[in-house]
């Protein structure tokens, strides 16, 4: 007996065997006539078959899924996976199916790439230390949401595996940029409120203490309100303290008068040396990723 819409799920099949060894390979044909017996081989049959009665012919869940999703399509019009097995930016049959079932080997090394997170899945981490020789490669294009450059850390990589020794260190449109191995972190400071001390957060530099956002508003100042607080008031004022509301009013303006404590208190510190940082690293989770050579 024929299947119903044979050609689709022997293509989810044929593409799932691609996706694993050998040994875990499906034979299509005997698995598509378990199908047909079940009742796979009538179109309202079909449509009424849960992915479990499907699973029950020797399938993995993931492929059972899709079939179901096939047989239960909308009109004559081919079925898709859907979303739940479109991650990270990688979509279609063979790389879906190889994630959903963990064979991160079966990828590419572009495709990996684009599912790879620093913070993310270790199987895809360990997968890109063993193609790269455990050798920094990964290049970002924003350090603080660790976001990777996949282009430029796929020409990395293929240099690497040709045996180019690359360093830590490459150009990328005419900046220098620190490479990394999979799973290492960059190192990151962000700028802290003067006031509380905590991090400013996002392009606005909004910080959730003063409730205020900092951008804008000049190193000079910001030294000043950081004086003001530490050496003039000689102590943190909560969000409700009327002392923060003057401080945030005077921001405009490093002449106002309000400075005038802070402005001779920054005025020693810069006289014998003593330098006001205000930015503070971020303490990102780790993993066991060897040191830097």
């Amino acid at each position: 007996m024929a299947l119903v819409k044979e050609a689709e799920v022997k293509k989810i099949l044929t593409a799932y065997n691609g996706s694993v060894d050998e040994g875990s390979q499906l034979n299509v044909d005997e698995v598509c006539a378990k199908l047909a017996k079940a009742g796979g081989g009538l179109s309202a049959a079909a449509k009424e078959m849960s992915y479990e009665d499907i699973e029950g012919a020797g399938i993995p869940k993931a492929v059972a899924r899709a079939i179901s999703k096939v047989w239960r399509g909308d009109g004559e019009k081919p079925a898709k996976l859907g979303p739940e097995v479109q991650i990270g930016g990688v979509e279609g049959t063979f790389e879906a199916l190889a994630f959903a079932m963990g064979n991160i080997g079966a990828f590419g090394d572009k495709p990996l790439l684009k599912v790879y997170e620093p913070l993310g899945r270790d199987d895809v981490t360990g997968e890109l230390r063993k193609r790269s020789g455990d050798k920094p490669f990964i290049a970002f294009s924003d350090k603080q949401t660790l976001t990777v450059d996949v282009e430029a850390s796929y020409g990395n990589l293929q240099l690497l595996k040709q045996g180019v020794e690359i360093g830590t260190n490459t150009v990328i449109n005419g900046k220098l940029t620190e490479l990394f191995r999979a799973g290492e972190l960059p190192d990151l400071a962000l700028p802290i409120c003067p006031v509380h001390g905590c991090h400013l957060i996002g392009d606005g530099e909004f910080c959730k203490e003063c409730n205020f956002s900092w951008s804008g508003v000049s190193t000079e100042v910001r030294e000043l309100a950081w004086c003001h607080v530490q050496n003039v008031l000689a102590e943190v004022p909560g969000s409700q303290d009327a002392r923060l509301k003057q401080i945030l009013a005077a921001l405009s303006d490093a002449k106002d008068q309000y400075w005038s404590s802070a402005t001779l208190e920054l005025e020693k510190l810069k006289a014998t040396g003593q330098p006001i940082v205000l930015v503070k690293p971020v303490k990102r989770p780790g993993r066991s990723t060897p040191s830097r050579r």
